[in-house]
């Protein structure tokens, strides 16, 4: 007999699993830094290898620059780029200053990665 099963047999409840588990901001602004510095590293060195293999990177970039999708392409560059920035500044800080690891201070923060990543991002998509 499995351990669940002798749970409910017995009347005992079982503990919550991480699908009902909420998450809270500051954990998935975390997550977001690390995929988002993945992503970079992996565009990094994508763009490496083209060149490498002989693609003149500098002018596809000139060319997605001024094609139709350049607003799209530059918000898709920017966004993880800054998000990591300012998140990585983010952690930074809290490792400096762990007093300051409530969780309202936690969320707090957490907006403010978002807001900024989004407001810096999209001034930079109209450069």
């Amino acid at each position: 007999m499995s351990h669940i099963e002798k749970s409910k047999r017995l009347g005992r409840p079982l503990s919550p699993h991480i699908t009902i588990y909420a998450f809270p901001l500051a954990a998935w602004t975390s997550v977001g830094h690390r995929v988002t510095g993945g992503l970079l590293t992996i565009g990094m060195y994508g763009i490496g290898i083209g060149a490498l293999l002989g693609m003149d990177v500098a002018h596809t970039m000139f060319s997605i620059g001024q094609s139709s999708i350049a607003p799209l392409a530059k918000f898709s560059v920017a966004f993880p780029l800054v998000f990591h920035s300012i998140g990585g500044i983010r952690h930074l800080y809290w490792e400096k200053f762990p007093e300051n690891l409530g969780p309202e201070t936690q969320r707090q923060a957490s907006v403010a990665v978002l807001a900024s990543s989004a407001v810096i991002s999209l001034g930079a998509m109209l450069l």
